[in-house]
């Protein structure tokens, strides 16, 4: 307000490591609340589909497992089933981009050995338990963290500092690449 020079201010937006810095480098982390509007859960998948008249569980297991609750993703995976076109050959050919995406990232972006292998054990980690810490203490981990989260290939939630992949799709596409 002008006499007690107080704001209310709204910022969204997805670029996590920008609102890291902005909430947990400033006053904000203090003064301040962090909403996430993230992606769907499954029963509100699941209540979508419905509506679009899509019920069989295989489906809708098969869309949560490759796209989880992101919006744009499912209403692809609602037009690919009403056309008749597979589903499965669909989604998969999708994960095997980011594989593509996520191996063109190691080879590119990370300069050194180093950063490729601390990348790859990332990944494992991400994979096996759905998310990872960022260890501060770790220079080379906080390099690779930030560039694979500058990508948006990883998503950062600055309340609690916990990294995850930015979509389902992304962890199938890792997946494929751990594979080999």
């Amino acid at each position: 307000t002008k006499e007690t020079h107080l704001a209310h201010v709204v910022v969204m937006t997805s670029e996590t490591l920008f609102v890291e810095k902005l909430y947990n480098h400033s006053r904000l982390a203090e003064t301040s609340d962090f909403y996430l509007i993230g992606h769907l859960d499954f029963k509100q998948v699941q209540e979508w589909l419905k509506y679009e008249g899509i019920e069989d569980k295989e489906i809708v297991n098969l869309i949560w497992e490759y796209v989880g609750g992101s919006a744009h993703r499912i209403n692809d995976a609602i037009r690919i089933v009403k056309k008749g076109d597979s589903l499965e050959h669909y989604l998969l050919d999708e994960a095997k981009i980011y594989r593509g995406k996520l191996s063109h990232f190691i080879a590119k972006t990370l300069k050194n050995t180093e950063s490729r292998k601390k990348f790859r054990i990332i990944l494992k980690k991400l994979v096996q338990d759905g998310f990872v810490i960022r260890n501060n203490d770790d220079d080379l981990e906080t390099e690779v963290l930030d560039l694979a989260i500058e990508y948006e290939f990883l998503f950062l939630n600055p309340r609690e500092e916990k990294i995850v992949f930015n979509s389902q799709i992304i962890r199938k596409g890792a997946e494929l690449l751990i594979k080999g």
